[in-house]
């Protein structure tokens, strides 16, 4: 199944980590949309300000910078909002 189309906006706002999985995006977009010219990707994640262990990327790698981003000129961003118990209190 190949599509013609040539953008594609995916916003994603959750705390599962597997929708950044560059590879599987990747393989998703050269198998069902070939002819895509423009890739915008927004993942929203909400993190607990007492939590010191919070990383998108342990390692400090962003698998979304590879040849097969860069070529294409896709940046991937990612935006964390931070949040403390008193504060969703008062929401």
């Amino acid at each position: 199944m190949n599509s013609k189309l040539k953008t594609l906006n995916v916003i994603i706002q959750c705390e599962d980590m597997m929708y950044l999985d560059a590879y599987q995006w990747k393989q998703l977009l050269l198998h069902y949309y070939p002819q895509l010219e423009k890739f915008y990707f927004t993942y929203y994640d909400r993190i607990d300000n007492n939590s010191h262990q919070y990383q998108i990327y342990s390692c400090g790698l962003n698998p979304f910078s590879t040849l097969f981003w860069i070529q294409r000129k896709w940046i991937f961003k990612a935006k964390t909002e931070g949040t403390s118990p008193v504060e969703e209190n008062d929401q």
